[in-house]
């Protein structure tokens, strides 16, 4: 059963782009791009396996063939001239800011990347919409679950998990305090963990409209750390500030995904 739901080219494209440029990237590769290029060739290749297995689940299409290449190629371009910058005497300076440099990044491959799905929607002759290859559609439509919806929670499930820890330890490392800074490995993984599941349950209460349920998720992660929260100021303002952007984050994402694509 086909459901005959179509989706756009820039969810996808979002969504294999998260894939590769958060998931598939190790601290290691993340760190090689930055001392060599042969580091930034080997995040590209890998950055380009998801889309590549795109081809599994989506409709083959030339058109998107050559987008799906496109994008990757625009990936490579971008991070060889954040390389080269990096090694440039004249942009040595703004990477010395690497949240700056980081949204930086992120904004102009989304830009790239709506720029292509604009190209496949200009050039296409057919309907600019995608559909999933006849097994995958079918199997979702025996579950009942809606192509168009599997793709968006997708992209909002990887959104929320580890490019949020990224990004708050990028913008607010600066905030945190020195024992907190001392936990070990195990203890801040712990922390990442609990982050991750607060931001989930907000996007799972904000999705059946159980808004007040967001305090009972605030208040028992409250009382969780009462003590610490207590005693120091400085924990209990790094603790704010973070319980503050897990909120904002996944509100933000699931607006952004659900009614602003």
């Amino acid at each position: 059963m086909d459901t005959g739901k179509g989706f756009l080219l820039i969810w996808v494209l979002v969504t294999l782009h998260v894939l590769g440029d958060f998931y598939l990237q190790t601290e290691k590769i993340a760190r090689n791009k930055k001392t060599s290029f042969r580091g930034v060739v080997v995040h590209s290749v890998q950055y380009g396996i998801p889309f590549i297995l795109a081809l599994v689940f989506i409709r083959f299409g030339a058109l998107l063939l050559l987008c799906l290449l496109l994008s990757v190629l625009a990936h490579f371009m971008v991070d060889s001239l954040k390389y080269w910058t990096a090694e440039n005497n004249f942009f040595k300076g703004y990477h010395k800011k690497p949240a700056v440099v980081f949204m930086a990044d992120q904004l102009l491959h989304i830009f790239l990347l709506l720029l292509i799905a604009l190209l496949y929607v200009k050039v296409s002759w057919q309907s600019p919409l995608l559909h999933l290859n006849k097994i995958w559609s079918d199997l979702l439509g025996m579950v009942n679950i809606n192509p168009v919806n599997a793709i968006k929670w997708l992209l909002v499930g990887l959104l929320i998990i580890k490019p949020a820890n990224i990004t708050f330890n990028l913008f607010f490392s600066a905030f945190k305090p020195e024992e907190e800074a001392a936990r070990d490995v195990k203890q801040q993984r712990t922390g990442a963990i609990i982050g991750t599941l607060e931001r989930i349950l907000i996007v799972f209460f904000i999705s059946i409209n159980q808004f007040s349920a967001l305090g009972f998720i605030l208040t028992a992660k409250s009382i969780a750390r009462y003590d610490a929260i207590a005693k120091d100021r400085a924990f209990a303002e790094y603790y704010l500030i973070g319980t503050l952007v897990s909120v904002v984050f996944s509100v933000a994402a699931y607006i952004l995904v659900f009614t602003g694509l």
